[in-house]
């Protein structure tokens, strides 16, 4: 008997220490477990549930576990533990419970039904996900919003063109009102990012109020450029709205305690057919055609914008997948040279773009739109690494290389990491600062953050260069407070050497001033034998220009290197064709439009481009737009010869720049059978023969 009572106590003992454990791990526990009977009263639960709900326990039991569940989750929660002890199935669901201090959490359940002494139970576990939804929210918030501004971003936007047709409402049809910041660029350049962000946000609160006399909806697209989006009735509302922005937008606007003039322009478009993503790019196309046409304006669009606002348009739209991809962007080195005898001296380093189909753009073409996107930043670092990885490569390989000067944007130095970064990244790549100059321009030395960078870059050994120099702000008061290494002078300044004393007396005093400071100065732009002997004849030295060379490829700049000197080139290849050309003396205007684009038609406007001879094969045509050679494209010419209209398509074979025009001559290719090429060679032949051409 005495060991029965022994064994009984030590088994009571045993059950008391797994109760105390178990007591234990559920006092512990964050997950809930509740116990309910058929009816849903609360037979047991869990410690957590009490500290979650902010009650004693003991309160509870024999409570209705209904009480505890949101509001507008009880029928979903009665018809789901239906289901479970209908089915005897577990069940999964996601249900929202309310504490004493009236707090919402949501909670992931299991829910499952068990028998107990012959009775039928509900067991409902539950872990809290609150966290978890709302940093999930939070980054859903995050993909779609402008974290600056509050606004929906261009993910979003564009998601919703993708998945649902335009809207119209009563007879109102969607229209897209994008506007982009007049002159921001200089407001962040002068004043910092700080202050810029500033304007951002007050222009994005200054458009929802606006937006709301509309019932409209306001997106912030990139940098400087938000969107409109509103229900409109007519052409006629349409400029209404935007007359009411421009004006809206001549309010000062007060940042940081002072008063500053915002001016905007927009690009309207508006339509009920098709999709929106259309309507958006129309909209932009638009918006650039007011900035043309002098800003602080609107303009709508219409299917017949021409060439050069399509071509623009298309780099806006490509120049993200650019930067993305590894084989459209690419560098050039363009030799400075001793204008005396050829020697290289160092070299510039330019980015150009080969375009799928547009082939390769000039810098005068992205470069704006690479500003106007907010890109100068990621571009700049894109340029810097590529460099740096291709000394690096030339330093394996053993080539001597001069110094190279790499151009750095002025919005750049006004971030608060930028010196540290570069010096890093050059230290990383193993490259010497004494071989990198970095080029700047005369806007970047209006802020004094600027300058103190300029002096830490410095300061490390590398070498300092002012681009454009004569052509931007009082770049000599800052030789007070900073040492540069180099000077260059822009081509503008010089291009006149030979007719104005005045320009020439300039020159002179600026070459003096770098021989006394032991600055370098360089002549940007020497395209021709005059300009360089008159710039030799002030006493100039250092030159860079299609004279010596145009930018090169790396594989060509090596060639030079080993070579070390350059010939000046003087003359160029006479064109040669086939077929007889007729001269057309003085050259006529026609119209010009694209037809076709990597196989695809498309409706543009036309564009004026003069036509100097025209043949059986092919014609002359002089423009400003840049046109790729051999590009996937074809060209329609509407030609008035004495009154009677041609209409000739042909592709671009080869192309000449005019460098003192600042335009293109192009040859042109007919794209035609041997019966158009016969019919057209009849007309030719009258029009000559009756001396009308």
């Amino acid at each position: 008997m005495i060991k029965d009572n022994k064994k009984l106590n030590k088994e009571i003992e045993t059950r008391k220490v797994q109760s105390d454990i178990l007591d234990k791990i559920m006092r512990n526990m964050t997950e809930l477990i509740i116990i309910i009977n058929l009816n849903g009263i609360i037979e047991y639960a869990s410690p957590s549930f009490g500290q979650f709900l902010k009650i004693n326990i003991d309160s509870i039991i024999q409570t209705p576990l209904i009480k505890f569940i949101h509001f507008d989750d009880r029928f979903k929660f009665q018809d789901v533990i239906s289901k479970s002890l209908k089915d005897g199935d577990e069940i999964y669901e996601k249900y929202r419970m309310v504490n004493q201090k009236n707090e919402t959490f949501w909670f992931d359940y299991k829910i499952t039904p068990f028998e107990e002494e012959g009775e039928i139970k509900v067991i409902v576990s539950g872990t809290d996900s609150t966290s978890f939804l709302n940093l999930q929210k939070r980054v859903e918030y995050q993909e779609s919003h402008d974290t600056l501004t509050g606004l929906k971003n261009r993910n979003v936007l564009e998601e919703s063109l993708q998945q649902s047709p335009l809207r119209s409402h009563y007879g109102k049809i969607l229209s897209y009102f994008v506007l982009d910041l007049d002159g921001f660029k200089m407001i962040n350049d002068t004043k910092g990012e700080e202050f810029g962000s500033e304007v951002l946000r007050a222009v994005a609160e200054r458009l929802k109020r606006f937006a709301e006399d509309f019932n409209g909806e306001v997106y912030r697209l990139e940098a400087d450029e938000f969107l409109l989006e509103a229900l409109v009735g007519n052409e006629l509302e349409l400029q209404n709205i935007a007359a009411l922005l421009l004006d809206t937008f001549n309010i000062p606007f007060e940042i940081s305690g002072e008063w500053i003039n915002i001016n905007i322009s927009i690009g309207i478009s508006s339509s009920n057919k098709g999709k929106g993503n259309g309507l958006l790019s129309e909209a932009e196309s638009a918006l650039k055609q007011s900035k043309q046409n002098g800003k602080n304006t609107y303009t709508l669009y219409i299917p017949s914008m021409d060439v050069g606002s399509y071509k623009t348009f298309t780099l806006q739209n490509d120049i993200h997948e650019a930067l993305q991809k590894d084989d459209q962007l690419f560098l050039n080195f363009q030799p400075k040279v001793n204008g005396r005898n050829g020697e290289v001296l160092s070299a510039e380093v330019l980015l150009r773009w080969n375009h799928p189909y547009w082939g390769t753009i000039s810098p005068g073409e992205f470069f704006p739109i690479i500003e106007e996107k907010g890109l100068s930043s990621e571009v700049d670092f894109w340029v810097f690494d590529k460099v740096l990885k291709t000394l690096n490569d030339w330093n394996s390989k053993g080539v001597d290389y001069p110094l190279i000067s790499i151009n750095i944007s002025a919005i750049n130095l006004n971030n608060d990491n930028i010196a540290e970064e570069l010096l890093k990244r050059i230290k990383n790549y193993r490259i010497p600062t004494s071989k990198i100059e970095l080029e700047l321009t005369e806007t970047a030395l209006i802020n004094d953050k600027a300058v103190s960078v300029i002096k830490v870059l410095r300061e490390s050994g590398l070498r300092i260069a002012i681009d454009d120099f004569g052509t931007g702000y009082s770049t000599l008061s800052y030789l007070k407070k900073i040492s540069f290494d180099t000077l260059k002078i822009d081509k503008l300044f010089i291009s006149d050497l030979d007719e104005s004393l005045v320009t020439k007396a300039l020159l002179r005093s600026m070459i003096t001033l770098g021989e006394e400071l032991n600055i370098d100065v360089i002549a940007e732009g020497v395209e021709t034998l005059d300009i360089l002997n008159n710039y030799l004849d002030v006493g100039g030295n250092q030159v860079q220009g299609f004279l010596f060379s145009k930018p090169l490829k790396e594989i060509e700049f090596i060639k030079v290197l080993k070579k070390g000197k350059l010939q000046k080139n003087i003359g160029f290849k006479v064109e040669r064709r086939k077929e007889f050309r007729l001269p057309l003396n003085p050259s006529i205007t026609a119209m010009m439009t694209i037809t076709n684009i990597k196989g695809e038609s498309v409706t543009l406007g036309q564009k004026g481009v003069e036509i100097k001879n025209i043949g059986p094969g092919g014609l002359n045509f002089k423009s400003d737009l840049l046109f790729p050679v051999k590009g996937k494209y074809i060209l329609k010419f509407h030609i008035e010869l004495k009154k009677k209209n041609i209409v000739v398509e042909g592709r671009v074979v080869w192309k000449k720049e005019n460098l003192i025009e600042n335009n293109y001559n192009y040859g042109v290719q007919f794209t035609m059978d041997e019966i158009e090429k016969e019919k057209f060679i009849s007309t030719l032949n009258h029009l000559q023969v009756n001396n009308k051409i």
